[in-house]
């Protein structure tokens, strides 16, 4: 479920606890 339209890196709310996103779909920055 690999979504590289937004985040080429992999950035999902289950490896990124650095975000307080609940969606994690976009990174903070």
């Amino acid at each position: 479920m690999s979504r590289p339209r937004f985040n080429p890196r992999g950035d999902f709310p289950l490896q990124r606890p650095r975000a307080p996103n609940p969606s994690g779909m976009r990174p903070p920055g």
